[in-house]
């Protein structure tokens, strides 16, 4: 009858060991979900954060085509301008620094390609 007794004993000891176990595992196992689903969340939540950025990124790139566009034609204004209004020859190398003194006196103390080059 000891022994029997003494069986049992053992028997429920190792039935709640095991449930414990098992309910650790089950406890462990939906916490595991439990963070899985929430990395999950905040992947989705960053899906949606980068396809909103992407967005302002291509509009902000078009914003900025434009802004370069505009640049460009005032810097072409500005090129005609100074050419109608203040006209550079070019000269191929050094050695053509041959001006009379009329033409000494047209050439603009400060190039107004400074003026181009500056904006």
């Amino acid at each position: 009858m000891m022994n029997m007794k003494f069986a049992f004993a053992v028997f429920l000891m190792v039935a709640f060991i095991n449930t414990e176990v098992e309910g650790k595992s089950k406890a462990d196992k939906k916490a595991a979900g439990e963070e899985i689903e929430r990395l999950v969340a905040i992947g989705q939540s960053n899906d949606v954060e980068m396809e909103r950025i992407s967005k302002q990124k291509d509009s902000l790139d078009s914003q900025l085509q434009r802004m370069n566009a505009k640049r460009d034609s005032i810097k072409a204004q500005i090129t005609r301008i100074l050419d109608d209004n203040l006209p550079i020859k070019r000269i191929s190398s050094r050695r053509d620094y041959s001006f009379s003194e009329d033409e000494k006196e047209m050439i603009p103390k400060c190039c107004p390609w400074v003026i181009w080059c500056c904006l």
